[in-house]
């Protein structure tokens, strides 16, 4: 038997919808969703499940660029101190340190006065 447009499968991916935005979205245990939605919490764990096998809920992982940013930062400042400390100058344009010195070629320019 439906009322209107509201049949009980409906009503069920409707509890998921919200049980998947209370869990994913608003941070809420289980035990907190159950509270709200009146069941019980395996209820609440089952509504989660069915919100992501009914691909109501999809994932997406943003993490903050900054802080990955600030990590580089501090990394770059850490090789480039232990580099002079080895006496390198760091990589050169074509990626390997000191490739003259390496190779033992020198030159010498010269000024006319």
């Amino acid at each position: 038997m439906t009322v209107g447009r509201f049949t009980p499968d409906t009503t069920r991916l409707d509890d998921a919808a919200r049980a998947g935005w209370l869990y994913y979205v608003a941070g809420n245990t289980q035990d907190e969703i159950a509270r709200k939605l009146g069941v019980s919490r395996q209820s609440a764990q089952r509504l989660v499940a069915m919100a992501v096998s009914e691909r109501l809920v999809k994932g997406r992982l943003d993490p903050p660029i900054g802080r990955c940013m600030d990590l580089a930062g501090v990394l770059m400042a850490f090789l480039t101190a232990m580099s002079n400390s080895f006496g390198r100058a760091g990589p050169t344009k074509t990626g390997s340190p000191n490739s003259t010195a390496k190779h033992g070629s020198t030159s010498s320019t010269s000024t006319s006065t």
